[in-house]
């Protein structure tokens, strides 16, 4: 990310959870922002998904990610590439999201 910030591309990145049941929630939602920020995101969106059960929450997931799609990019932005989590993560979350990130985006040109 760091990388692509300094070629100009614009990076926005979206934290579907707060992280609570892993630790201290405030913690974990600073720590997140302020590393997003040295990588060099441009816009950093906080989701208030419960933790551990997005898979229970994929409709509502998807609306919010194709809402953001269609509302938080500047309109001089052209989104040629999403990364996203692994379908074959251990923990139940991350696939949630792959699987809400696949259907959201799929008219993006590339998925990583």
């Amino acid at each position: 990310l760091s990388r692509l910030a300094h070629n100009d591309v614009y990076i926005l990145s979206v934290i579907m959870t707060s992280g609570g049941c892993g630790g201290n929630a405030t913690e974990r939602y600073e720590e997140s922002r302020e590393a997003l920020k040295i990588l060099g995101c441009n816009k950093i969106i906080n989701l208030d998904f419960n933790d551990t059960k997005l898979y229970l929450q994929l409709k509502e997931m998807i609306d919010s990610l194709e809402r953001i799609l269609a509302t938080e990019i500047p309109s001089d932005v052209e989104i040629m590439r999403v990364y996203t989590m692994h379908n074959a993560d251990r923990h139940q979350d991350h696939v949630a999201v792959y699987q809400a990130s696949m259907v959201a985006c799929r008219h993006i040109p590339q998925i990583l």
